[in-house]
């Protein structure tokens, strides 16, 4: 598997990652929420011992 690399962008359509992991930002779009995150070296570093 593939790691992600730092300044990489995800979007999860109608899923939120859960608390430990919140998004930057949420749109409301009809009736769908998109939400996003960029992977910061904190973040790859706390995924890889997860």
């Amino acid at each position: 598997m593939r790691q992600m690399r730092v300044c990489s962008r995800v979007v999860s359509h109608d899923f939120h990652m859960g608390a430990q992991w919140p998004p930057e930002r949420i749109v409301r779009v009809r009736d769908k929420t998109p939400y996003a995150w960029t992977i910061t070296p904190d973040l790859k570093e706390a995924l890889a011992q997860a």
